[in-house]
């Protein structure tokens, strides 16, 4: 299996949330090195009542597992994002600005992008890695 860092996404996260499938089994159990930018968690913050809404969870059980992802999902520390952020702006072009936080937190920790969205995973100027991929190589190592 391929122990570079894994950098998540917010689409990532809250299909992790949404669904008690292979995203969250991922998140949850599957003990690998997880990071996201610290930002990541206001947006989850700022969707609470939405994640309420859309997991039909009660608020204790919604809590529960979020604390329980974000124990799971280690933050990168904004100054070395912050660092490559010229670098992520000029690889990601016009086109893909909104994505260069996330491009940044890759460089950040020389590892790969977690993401749900299929335009950013087939255009991303990193490495990137899907859902599918990460149970494949899970159980190759089993």
């Amino acid at each position: 299996m391929d122990t570079d860092p894994i950098v998540v996404d917010a689409n990532v996260v809250f299909a992790a949330f949404i669904a008690d499938g292979a995203t969250r089994e991922i998140v949850l159990d599957r003990g690998l090195d997880l990071r996201s930018p610290p930002w990541l968690w206001e947006e989850v913050a700022g969707r609470y009542d939405w994640l309420l809404q859309k997991t039909n969870l009660p608020a204790a059980a919604l809590d529960e597992l979020l604390r329980q992802t974000r124990d799971r999902i280690v933050d990168i520390p904004e100054a070395s994002i912050e660092q490559e952020r010229e670098e992520a702006l000029e690889l990601a072009g016009k086109a893909g600005r909104k994505d260069a936080p996330y491009i940044a937190a890759v460089l950040a920790v020389d590892g790969r992008l977690w993401t749900h969205d299929n335009t950013l995973a087939d255009e991303a100027p990193v490495r990137t890695v899907t859902t599918g991929g990460l149970l494949d190589e899970a159980d190759r190592t089993k």
